[in-house]
């Protein structure tokens, strides 16, 4: 195994921790928002970016990035699974929400990062030019 998809799983693992961790941790908050209810943007912009971000780090650690994008989302269906599982048990959190937004959020985060694959791909590692 190369040294960047270690590099690569070991960034996957440690920003799902982060993000399980978030979304699980007890909140300061105590007001209830029902399922349907966008109470704050900031927080469902955040969850659009970290599961780009975790998404992005998945499938270039796979190394998928050359697959087509119908691949990509087939590899990247456990990651909308967790994030619909991690927003699930916000549920029986008592100090949590349970968000209808988040999850869209999480799912449009996981397809952005399927688009852009490629391109980033191709600019985090350039080919190197042929002798």
């Amino acid at each position: 195994m190369k040294k960047s998809r270690i590099f690569g799983w070991t960034t996957f693992t440690l920003v799902l921790t982060i993000l399980a961790y978030y979304q699980l941790k007890p909140s300061r908050r105590t007001k209830f928002v029902p399922w349907y209810g966008w109470d704050d943007p900031s927080s469902t912009l955040g969850h659009l970016a970290g599961y780009f971000i975790l998404s992005l780090i998945y499938t270039l650690s796979v190394g998928c990035e050359a697959h087509s994008l119908k691949r990509r989302i087939y590899l990247n269906i456990p990651i909308i699974l967790v994030s619909i599982l991690f927003e699930s048990a916000q549920l029986f959190l008592p100090t949590r929400n349970f968000n209808l937004f988040d999850i869209l959020a999480n799912i449009f985060g996981v397809m952005l990062a399927c688009l852009l694959a490629p391109k980033l791909y191709g600019r985090i590692f350039p080919s190197s030019p042929d002798n």
